[in-house]
């Protein structure tokens, strides 16, 4: 799944889905929905960690 498709399920733009990854900032019911279409078994872990890694490619 692209992020564009992910931001369209997520009724947004694939620039604001960026925005909001770069300072993690998600609506709880967005949230909700990557939970859902992504399966996530542990979405804690992704959406609730203390601290985040974040790798520059």
């Amino acid at each position: 799944m692209t992020q564009k498709e992910l931001a369209s399920m997520l009724g947004i733009s694939e620039k604001t889905f960026i925005r909001r990854m770069k300072i993690g900032v998600f609506g709880t019911d967005e949230v909700e929905i990557m939970i859902s279409v992504l399966k996530l078994q542990d979405p804690q872990s992704i959406f609730f960690a203390k601290s985040v890694t974040l790798e520059v490619t």
